[in-house]
């Protein structure tokens, strides 16, 4: 080296740290834009599930139609397997008119004891959260799904 010329020195420890401090750095921003992600992809899911509503009725046609496809049915099979499908739809509507008025009181005793734990903005939320649910759940009558219309005190309301 020559004697006119300063000498530099750089300090190693300072460059570790800004490497670790920039890893650090990277990775919480990463973690970051992950949660934030996920979040923005339920929130968008979640809403898009609510907008198109219910999946398609579960009629005897529509399950006839879709075992004709995966099972190769003849027309007179298509036929029997009908009638035995609309008997059933017929059977299990008999009997979910039956029960629907003790799922719906068990519901509201879980709806009011919640209630009685939450503040009045809670509350507000929670029965909200509430109706959504019992009206996507609830089937209409006459069709085996979910998602159905209203019911009133247990009564299904007529045309539905």
């Amino acid at each position: 080296m020559e004697p006119n010329t300063p000498e530099i020195h750089l300090p190693v420890a300072a460059g570790k740290k800004n490497w670790i401090a920039a890893c650090v750095l990277s990775a919480i921003l990463l973690l970051c834009g992950m949660v934030l992600g996920g979040v923005i992809t339920f929130k968008y899911m979640s809403s898009r599930i609510m907008e198109e509503g219910p999946r398609q009725e579960r009629t005897p046609e529509r399950i006839v139609e879709k075992l004709r496809g995966e099972l190769g049915l003849d027309d007179t099979q298509a036929a029997a397997i009908l009638e035995v499908f609309t008997r059933g739809h017929e059977t299990l509507e008999a009997i979910r008119l039956k029960v629907d008025p003790e799922v719906e009181q068990e519901m509201e005793t879980i709806r009011v004891e919640v209630e009685q734990y939450l503040n009045s903005g809670q509350k507000e939320k929670w029965n909200k959260r509430v109706q959504e649910m019992r009206e996507r759940h609830r089937p209409r009558a006459g069709h085996l799904k979910h998602g159905g219309g209203p019911v009133e005190h247990g009564m299904r309301e007529e045309g539905q």
